[in-house]
């Protein structure tokens, strides 16, 4: 199984969604340029569209190399976000 999920979007909508599903959201889910959510057993960070080296984040790039991550890349696709993200957080309480 994968280690999770990310989304190329990040809005009010799917922060407040994975708070329902019982998720802890790092503060960098809403940094400036922090464009797109990851999800995984640490919880919910944002992954940088625009990566500076002082704020120390994760950029994007990284995430889209083939085998550099572990994660399902969900395109622009919520319902399929949010699906994975619950699985995963589920799997990751019991």
């Amino acid at each position: 199984m994968k280690k999770g999920c990310f989304i190329r979007k990040n809005t009010p909508y799917l922060r407040t969604a994975l708070k329902e599903i019982g998720y802890d959201l790092c503060p960098c889910c809403e940094f400036l340029n922090w464009d797109w959510l990851h999800t995984s057993e640490f919880g919910v960070h944002g992954i940088e569209t625009v990566f500076s080296e002082e704020m120390g984040g994760i950029p994007a790039e990284s995430f889209l190399l083939e085998d550099a991550h572990d994660y399902i890349d969900c395109g622009e696709d919520e319902e399929m976000f949010l699906k994975l993200a619950k699985e995963v957080y589920e799997k990751t309480i019991n």
